[in-house]
């Protein structure tokens, strides 16, 4: 199920996200632009013949300051 991928998005990789979001934004001068990070999962067991299931969440989570 997809919400298995997107339960793999832990703390620790959203505060790298948001990091990496924020030193862009500065080096260009995205000064107090909002910022928010959407998750698109996809769980796809092969073997069992499925179709992939494909989850899009909007506004997952937002860079933090």
């Amino acid at each position: 199920r997809a919400g298995e991928a997107i339960e793999r998005i832990t703390a620790g990789k959203r505060r790298a996200l948001s990091r990496s979001a924020s030193f862009l934004a500065h080096r260009h001068g995205w000064h107090d632009v909002p910022m928010r990070f959407d998750v698109v999962a996809v769980q796809w067991d092969e073997a069992s013949g499925a179709a992939p299931e494909v989850r899009h969440v909007r506004g997952a989570f937002e860079a933090s300051s």
